[in-house]
């Protein structure tokens, strides 16, 4: 099994998205070769061990062996500026005890918005070449996404911001909760007239009745 996580760090293959509406990183292409049971490991938690499904790989145009995958886990996670350090121990434990690789922590972040993220950056090694990782946890109710970018670190730099882009556009395709509230309302009133007309119609009928 640690042989073929080890190889998804270098090689990645797509399934299918689910709920989501992401863009993948300009010049990365679905692999349709690797994508297995196993790879599902590939999602970092940062606590106990919940249902986890892997929803797609992405591979960079070679030369670059660059991957990006992504990754549901049934359990919910909220997120806020103070989650970055159990997030960042729970990346450094997961490469430890799943590749046997040392994670060397570079940086983290917490990035608002409507769907909220932390970031972790660092380096390890994987097969003596050195490679910068990145992993994003999106905050949700009931279950969250986790992402996970592999990249060699001489081309880092370049393709670290189209990672970061690539991100930012992950969104569930459920309605977002404004126009949710104008359904309800909207539907509120259609009832509330239907209602009101199926009174006067009684009424109506009533007069109609006593005449």
């Amino acid at each position: 099994m640690r042989a073929k996580l080890a190889a998804l760090m270098l090689f990645a293959a797509p399934v299918a998205v689910g709920e989501l509406r992401f863009a993948p990183p300009e010049g990365f292409a679905p692999d349709p070769e690797l994508a297995q049971g196993d790879t599902a490991a590939l999602a970092i938690t940062a606590e106990g061990d919940p249902d986890r499904r892997l929803l797609a790989l992405y591979r960079a145009q070679p030369p670059s062996s660059a991957t990006l995958a992504l990754s549901e886990v049934e359990a919910p996670l909220a997120l806020d500026a103070t989650s970055k350090a159990t997030l960042a121990a729970a990346v450094a434990t997961h490469f430890k005890r799943s590749l046997e690789l040392p994670f060397e922590l570079e940086r983290t972040s917490f990035v608002p918005g409507v769907e909220p993220r932390v970031e972790v950056w660092g380096t390890l090694s994987v097969e003596g070449k050195p490679r910068e990782i990145g992993v994003a946890f999106f905050a949700g109710a009931r279950k969250h996404v986790v992402a996970v970018a592999s990249l060699p670190a001489v081309d880092a730099d370049a393709l670290r911001p189209l990672i970061q882009t690539s991100w930012a556009s992950l969104t569930p395709r459920e309605a977002p909760e404004p126009l949710a509230r104008m359904r309800t309302a909207i539907s509120i009133a259609v009832w509330g007239l239907a209602g009101a007309v199926l009174l006067a119609v009684r009424l109506l009928r009533r007069r109609e009745t006593s005449r």
